[in-house]
């Protein structure tokens, strides 16, 4: 047994003072009008009590439930237990854990004690049960004498001779308990042996699980011996907390969080209760905790049969030893669930800032000049009742200069609306205080994006600098939550330049453009291309596309089929893969023009043929290809004409264009003649070549005798607007 040390009296640990003989007395925030929510059941010596706001020794906003009170003066044993409303017949006031949605409770408990190694007599502590029994349970015992192992829900002995399956049938039937355990109850005698764990030895504080009701929970080591608890996932000690051994005696307020993982979600078929431990600090800044463990649930014990919700609660016991044991309620799962949370988005880099990796070591920095968003998301998931009333209290990270608050809400349709925080302007020392006009409700707003705007200002350091993190509440009638931001480190390293000797240029329809860009570092070191990758948005498409960076200078081509007919924007900057940091972003223009356009095959043959006869039109082979692309407006008219060079190596004759419908032929050596002409319809591409036979169009004619051999002729194509002719 620790030292006989005095514990804090009750009107001291409420006192609500933040320093109260040099120990910050502060009450956490919680729930208030939780007789809504709870029954406490009137059985025998039943000490809870709800102290309400500024009722007895209540000097908080909270509604504070007291199990159980630190008597220095009194041997009576004291109880205590409240449950959940299950089964009242107001559905919109039913408390319950679903066993198939995630469900989450947190709260704060303060156990008494003393703050020091050693500790001091407290007893016996408090357990967190879930069960299927009723919201008047509590454990059966014939002689009360030994209430204080029981906490209020294990079943105990009378005598020597009883039985486990004895035991199991005193203790709360269907249900699982998590014991927050204060005294140790290791004397070897009836009703004080639970905590006589091999290898262990004295123990003062301790945190385990069971099935109060179920006998294989108790073991009988030797005859007329007294019954061990078994301790499931037990925690004697905690090597990180102040107190190493009265980890949970040490006079001060501890905060808990339980979460119901259900089956779905655990991927091992059966459902998972979670526990952190010191999860969150008195001003609400959340922390690492300093026990976070997962308790596997054998859904079997609770009996459910058809039912799938549970009744939780607390229930505390004493023997001669007392402590103060408080409960103060902050998040009831059956009434609101709802999820809050921070990310910081990098607008410059178009990224989320999180914490570095060995894969990303830069994934944590900015840089100063970026733009960035602070973004508070809260998420209604489930309950019976809105998250009404929000109040938020958001300390926003140092070395950002904010220009813009938003809340944007979003309906369970996707509708968005939204509300400007004009509090940003007025704050100080960089903390918003703002209620939110609309509630979070599952069948209207189910979503809230809070978003602080601006710019990373470093000032006049030349250094690396770390933003630490910021703690952010969101405290409603029935839900509060916390929220931290990512801490972040603006790094300092130099600036990216990107330059362009051309930024405005002139194209033609259905053609690509390279644009040319130069990178550079402000303080003129190596630039290495493969650090890099190119950005770009064309005619403000709603993403950036990301290419690589293979040279420097580089050259950036932008598909025709991306490009319209006048004005186009290309928006390119350049990102460093390794660093993240980016460069200035240049605007690019490109005019594209319309245009008549004439593609034709590079070389195209007329068909081989005999020396006689010797008068006559040879025919075209087949690789001739004459086309008008025509971009312009609708009804739009162009001309084309074709010239030849006389034919080589003394050829009788020439090139001749042959007009059947006319039954012309006209010679093309050294005169141009209109082969074709049009008019813009819906088409862009008309095909000269189509409506010619191997008799007509151009061919070769051939008037004498010619040598055998090639022979070659170079065309000239002409194609002009003809609209005013």
């Amino acid at each position: 047994m620790a030292a006989n040390l005095p514990q804090t009296p009750l009107e001291n640990v409420l006192s609500n003072n933040p320093s109260l003989n040099g120990v910050d007395r502060t009450v956490p925030d919680g729930l208030t009008d939780i007789t809504k929510w709870f029954n406490v059941p009137t059985i025998t010596n039943n000490n809870t009590t709800i102290l309400t706001p500024g009722t007895g020794d209540n000097n908080s906003k909270a509604d504070i439930i007291r199990l159980t009170q630190y008597d220095a003066f009194s041997n009576n044993v004291k109880l205590g237990v409240i449950w959940s409303k299950r089964d009242q017949t107001n559905q919109d006031e039913k408390n319950y854990v679903d066993i198939n949605k995630r469900q989450t409770m947190s709260m704060w408990m303060f156990f008494g004690g003393y703050d020091n190694d050693s500790g001091t007599d407290t007893g016996d502590g408090m357990a967190f049960v879930l069960q299927n029994s009723s919201d008047t349970a509590f454990t059966t015992l014939p002689n009360k004498t030994f209430w204080g192992e029981t906490l209020g829900v294990w079943g105990t002995e009378t005598k020597v001779t009883d039985a486990s399956s004895t035991l199991a049938s005193r203790a709360i039937q269907n249900s699982w308990a998590l014991e927050f355990d204060t005294y140790p109850n290791t004397s070897g005698d009836i009703g004080n042996n639970f905590d006589s764990v091999d290898n262990v030895g004295y123990v003062t504080n301790h945190i385990a699980d069971n099935y109060p009701g179920d006998s294989a929970s108790y073991v009988k080591c030797k005859l007329n011996t007294p019954i061990k608890l078994i301790h499931n996932h037990a925690i004697f000690k905690v090597a990180n907390a102040t107190h190493p051994d009265n980890f949970l005696t040490n006079d001060r307020w501890h905060h808990i969080t339980m979460t119901w993982i259900p089956a779905a979600d655990t991927g091992t078929g059966s459902p998972e209760i979670n526990m952190k431990y010191n999860d969150k600090a008195l001003d609400g800044t959340l922390t690492t905790p300093t026990i976070n463990q997962n308790y596997p649930i054998d859904l079997s014990k609770f009996n459910l049969g058809t039912n799938d919700k549970l009744y939780w609660g607390f229930t505390g016991s004493t023997g001669n030893s007392t402590e103060n044991n408080l409960v103060i309620f902050e998040s009831i799962p059956a009434i609101v669930e709802a999820d809050a949370d921070s990310t910081m988005f990098d607008e410059t880099s178009n990224r989320y800032i999180d914490s570095a990796t060995t894969d990303d070591p830069y994934r944590n920095t900015v840089y100063d000049g970026d733009k960035v968003d602070i973004n508070y998301n809260l998420t209604y998931k489930t309950g019976s009742q809105p998250w009404n009333n929000i109040e938020a209290d958001i300390k926003l990270p140092s070395h950002i200069d904010y220009d813009n608050a938003l809340i944007t809400y979003t309906d369970k349709n996707n509708k968005t609306s939204t509300e400007d925080i004009s509090e940003l302007s007025g704050m100080t020392d960089n903390e918003v205080k703002h209620k939110l006009a609309q509630q979070l409700w599952k069948d209207n707003i189910v979503s809230a994006k809070i978003t602080f705007s601006g710019t990373i200002n470093n000032g006049s350091d030349v250094s690396d600098t770390s933003v630490a993190t910021e703690h952010a509440s969101f405290d409603g009638d029935d839900l509060q939550k916390d929220v931290m931001t990512k801490p972040f480190v603006i790094k300092h390293i130099p600036n990216i330049k990107l330059s362009a000797d051309k930024t405005s240029l002139d194209a033609v329809l259905n053609q690509n453009v390279d644009l040319q860009g130069t990178v550079s570092y402000s303080d003129s070191s190596t630039v290495s291309s493969s650090d890099f990758e190119v950005h770009s948005r064309v005619n403000n498409a709603d993403e950036m596309s990301i290419d690589s960076m293979t040279s420097n200078p580089f050259t950036f081509t932008v598909p025709a089929d991306q490009l319209k007919i006048g004005k186009n924007t290309v928006v390119l900057y350049v990102e460093n893969k390794k660093t993240h940091k980016t460069s200035n972003e240049i605007t690019y223009t490109i005019n594209v023009a319309t245009s008549l356009q004439l593609t034709v095959a590079k070389n195209s043959h007329f068909r081989t043929v005999q020396a006689y006869p010797v008068k006559r039109l040879i025919k075209r082979a087949n690789d001739w290809t004459i086309k008008v692309i025509d971009t312009r407006a609708k009804g739009s008219k162009w001309q084309l004409s074709a010239e030849s060079t006389p034919v080589n190596n003394k050829w009788q004759g020439g090139i001749v264009y042959l007009n059947t419908p006319k039954s012309t032929t006209q010679s093309l050596t050294d005169t141009p003649v209109t082969i074709a002409s049009g008019t813009k319809a819906d088409s862009e591409t008309t095909d000269v070549t189509s409506d010619w036979t191997d008799d007509d169009g151009i061919l070769m004619d051939e008037t004498g005798l010619a040598k055998a051999g090639t022979y070659n002729s170079t065309m000239s194509w002409t194609v002009i607007d003809s609209t005013s002719n």
